[in-house]
């Protein structure tokens, strides 16, 4: 699974998912990078929920006979909340909850169930269910987010095309 893989699918996700509904015209679906311009820069006009995928890392498991990559992401969900307000913040946290959980959900089914958009490609996803409040990005909305990895198969085969001398 590429970096572009990993954003596309998420953001088909995002535009799929019935609180999202994430579009061209209406974007709820970010990408958290460095400095969060992209998201800065849309605060104002901003609508929630908003769905945002930590960026993509990847590393190689060499532990054992058959190496094995390992993709690690994140989700976090923003619903828009009145700051200082216990009660409405707790509601607005737990909704992200509730819709962090489904995309994982989904995900989980995408990658093991029979007909899912990742059958056949022997993706394992590996979730631990501790979630922790979204990072606070923007001054109007709290939020949940979960980690995740994905394990797949890795080729690791010396690819003579890259070498002058083989």
């Amino acid at each position: 699974m590429s970096e572009q893989q990993y954003i596309d699918y998420f953001s088909e996700l995002a535009s799929l998912h019935k609180a999202i509904r994430h579009s061209d015209a209406t974007r709820r679906f970010y990408v958290l990078d460095e400095n969060q311009a992209e998201l800065r820069k849309a605060q104002r006009t901003i609508e929630f929920p908003i769905l945002l995928v930590d960026p993509y890392l990847d590393d190689l498991d060499t532990a054992h006979d058959n190496y094995q990559a390992k993709i690690m992401g994140g989700v976090n969900v923003l619903v828009q909340c009145r700051k200082g307000d216990v009660f409405d913040e707790r509601r607005a946290r737990d909704e992200a909850r509730r819709i962090a959980r489904s995309v994982l959900f989904r995900l989980r089914r995408d990658c093991l169930s029979p007909g899912g958009k990742f059958q056949g490609k022997n993706i394992k996803p590996e979730f631990e269910f501790r979630g922790e409040p979204a990072p606070d990005l923007v001054p109007n909305a709290v939020g949940w987010g979960y980690s995740f990895e994905l394990w797949l198969p890795s080729q690791v085969a010396v690819d003579p095309g890259d070498w002058i001398d083989l």
